[in-house]
């Protein structure tokens, strides 16, 4: 997704957004979304296997 690109990239979220033709409105209101239930699901899982390991 777009929008997990601007959050773990290291140049600016205005120019970040700009370059993948997205608003900045758009990444600010998704950054305050709650996760999916397939998300928690996701992390979950994701820590079980990390645990095992």
């Amino acid at each position: 997704m777009k929008y997990t690109f601007v959050k773990k990239n290291r140049f600016s979220i205005e120019d970040t957004c700009r370059i993948l033709n997205v608003s900045k409105s758009g990444y600010y209101e998704w950054l305050k979304r709650e996760d999916s239930e397939r998300a928690k699901s996701n992390q979950k899982l994701d820590e079980r296997i990390a645990d095992s390991i």
